[in-house]
């Protein structure tokens, strides 16, 4: 099998993921575990 052939089966299941997946990453718990991450992203922006 191609990866051409694969990529309309990747894409099903990207999108079936992100919706179980943003259960997780929308918990205060993980917004407390990134923003630190966040915050050295946000000053190289700078």
């Amino acid at each position: 099998m191609s990866d051409e052939s694969l990529e309309p089966v990747q894409n099903e299941l990207t999108l079936l993921s992100e919706r179980a997946l943003a259960v997780d990453w929308n918990r205060p718990e993980e917004e407390a575990a990134w923003k630190d991450l966040r915050a050295i992203i946000e000053s190289n922006d700078e």
